[in-house]
């Protein structure tokens, strides 16, 4: 008798270190335009204020299977060339 194994991905953040502002501009018009296009759900701009929020949160879609995506943590200085995104 063969046992099955069930697995259920509750939930998976990604990082992407070293992504230019420029690179994410793009990014997010890319986005733009798919959303436009209706190939991906709606998507929500926010900028966060406070020290532990991403300057920039893309939230795409919503409920169970959104995706959310963070770019430039505020607790990093404004001055770098390249900031972190985090996928969720």
């Amino acid at each position: 008798m063969e046992k099955t194994i069930e697995c259920v991905l509750d939930n998976l953040v990604i990082y992407v270190e070293s992504v230019r502002l420029d690179v994410f501009e793009a990014f997010r018009e890319k986005l733009g335009v798919a959303e436009v296009e209706g190939t991906v759900p709606p998507i929500r701009l926010t900028i966060g204020q406070g020290y532990s929020d991403y300057h920039y949160r893309l939230n795409v879609g919503q409920g169970g299977g959104a995706i959310t995506i963070g770019f430039k943590h505020n607790s990093v200085r404004s001055n770098e060339i390249c900031y972190t995104m985090r996928v969720e």
